[in-house]
This record gives structure tokens, C-alpha cells and sequence, in this order.
């Protein structure tokens, strides 16, 4: 998940609260919308910041970052619905970000350094006009493409290609493993795949056994893994 909505420990009352309230809003202004567990799901079809161009490029180009083998593909596992929710909520919008110039180019070790909200980033990015021929490309030609992102060998407008890849993979892997209740994750495929218990609390009857498989399904926040993933919204236009 995004660094600065990763909930300290202890706090997750206090995100469920947040999320809790983010619905209510959200709720008000589109009665049409679906939620579960706290987190709104968009009815019809629609997505909270990503048009359907936006979507579509962006499920093809993270499933080339995590394609499908023996576990889910990063779009099967919910990650396009993750970055929608990202970036219509606060961390998109730059919450905690100092974006006061001067804006300079720094290192990497200095991090994120751009006067762009995340959201900014990405729908500035997006709009190039080069992922129009991206999302029917054939796989190879569309990692060469990635690849040229990735060594900074193409722009996306004013945007380094080299920046905003390096955003769309960590943010990938940040949807594929986060705790469900972020949207991603769905089915908790980046936690099986790991072998990853989740957020499992509750050990009364294993505590005073030893030497012993650990064989519990993977549990999230919310404590109820059929229920902490929400269905992903079907996408427009396809």
C-alpha cells in the first residue's frame, strides 16, 4: 500500500473510522454505489479517478509488470482497482506530500521530488499519447516499451518515462500485497503466494502447541476473508 496510508500499529480502528467516513461522503454524493467492509465499490462499471481509456492502459501494463503464471495477473488481482482508490482518496491527492517549491531534480535517494500530486502524476502520464498503440501491442513490444520507460529512453509529455515507471511498479506490488481492505490483493493471492497468514489475531487454541504446520487461511483487517475484498468493479467499454 502507499507508505503514507500504512497504518501504524494500533491504528487500525482509527483507519476503519477514516474509511468509514470516506464512505458516508462518497455515498451522499453517488447513491448508486456499493460498499463493503467500509470501502466503497463503484456500481455500474465506474471507477472513483481512472477513465476507462486510463483503466485499459493501465490493466495491460501491470500485468506486464506481474502477468499471470500459476497465481492471478496484477490486474486479476485487483491492482487497477487498488491504484483507483489510491488516487481518489487523500494520498492521491498529495496528503503529506511538501510540494512547495523550489522543485528541483534530486537523487534517488531523495526521493519523491516532483511538483505533481500522485493523481497529477498519473493522469499527466496517462494522457501521452504513446500508450494508445500500448494497449494492443503484443506483450513483447509492449516490455520493450515498459523497458524504455524504465531506462528513461522515453517521456510521457513533461513526465520522465524513468519516474513514473518506477511509481507504477512499486505501486503495483504495493496492490498485489496490501491487506485487502485497500482494494487490492483480491482473493488475497499476494499473500498466498507468499504463504502469508495476514493479519490472523487470534491464536488461543495453537498457543500451547508446539512444532506444528501452520495451515490458516489468509486473513485481512477486517478479519473476514470472504468478505475484506470487495468484487472488483467490471469495466467499462470492455
Amino acid at each position: 500500500m502507499p507508505r503514507e496510508q500504512m497504518p501504524a500499529p494500533g491504528s487500525a480502528p482509527l483507519l476503519l473510522r477514516r474509511r468509514t467516513v470516506l464512505a458516508a461522503a462518497l455515498a451522499l454524493a453517488h447513491p448508486g454505489w456499493v460498499f463493503a467492509q467500509g470501502v466503497p465499490v463503484p456500481d455500474k462499471g465506474e471507477f472513483f479517478f481512472l477513465s476507462d481509456r486510463e483503466a485499459r492502459i493501465l490493466t495491460a501494463a501491470v500485468d506486464r509488470i506481474l502477468p499471470q503464471d500459476r497465481w492471478p495477473s496484477a490486474s486479476q488481482a485487483g491492482v487497477v482497482e487498488f491504484l483507483d482508490y489510491q488516487l481518489a482518496t487523500e494520498w492521491g491527492q498529495g496528503d503529506r506530500l511538501f510540494q512547495q517549491g523550489p522543485h528541483q531534480a534530486g537523487t534517488p535517494q531523495q526521493g519523491y521530488q516532483l511538483p505533481h500530486t500522485p493523481a497529477e502524476l498519473y493522469r499527466a502520464a496517462l494522457a501521452d499519447a504513446s500508450w494508445n498503440a500500448f494497449v494492443t501491442a503484443s506483450p513483447g513490444e509492449q516490455d520493450n516499451m515498459l523497458k524504455a520507460l524504465e531506462k528513461g529512453e522515453a517521456r510521457l509529455g513533461d513526465i520522465s518515462g524513468a519516474t513514473f515507471f518506477t511509481a507504477l511498479r512499486q505501486n503495483t506490488i504495493e496492490g498485489y500485497f496490501c491487506d485487502p481492505i485497500h482494494n487490492g490483493n483480491k482473493g488475497m493471492a499476494g499473500w498466498r503466494m507468499l504463504g502469508f497468514p495476514g493479519a490472523n489475531a487470534y491464536y488461543l487454541t495453537e498457543v500451547d502447541r508446539f512444532d506444528l504446520d501452520y495451515a490458516r487461511e489468509p486473513s485481512g483487517v477486517a478479519h473476514r476473508p470472504d468478505e475484506a475484498m470487495p468484487p472488483p468493479a467490471q469495466r467499462r467499454g470492455q
